[in-house]
């Protein structure tokens, strides 16, 4: 998979912006860290949702999460560090939330 090289951009801005100071997520369920780049491009502590895996469906065209209107793009999904299921959007979880990134096993 590769990035989006204008989303990666603004991401990194949105982020930087957004996250100031704050501390991003650190850990994944299992202690390992987790990487720099996540950080940057996915960001912010609160923006780190954890999921269910019945709640991702692959369809045409990337992912999609029950109750959001948006598909996942697949340049924006990532294997798991920890074999969870994490999404990384901020605005809410409303059905126009924007996922950044989104991290399933790879079994999935």
């Amino acid at each position: 998979m590769r990035l989006n090289p204008a989303g990666l951009a603004s991401c990194i801005l949105a982020g930087i912006l957004i996250c100031g100071t704050a501390r991003a997520h650190d850990q994944w369920t299992d202690g390992t860290r987790v990487p720099g780049w996540v950080k940057a491009y996915c960001c912010g502590v609160d923006d780190a949702h954890l999921l269910d895996i019945g709640q991702v469906h692959r369809v045409i065209g990337g992912y999609r999460i029950d109750g959001l209107n948006r598909v996942v793009a697949p340049w924006h999904v990532y294997p798991s560090q920890d074999g969870q299921v994490w999404a990384f959007y901020n605005g809410g979880f409303g059905p126009d939330a924007l996922v950044r990134c989104l991290f399933i096993p790879w079994s999935f």
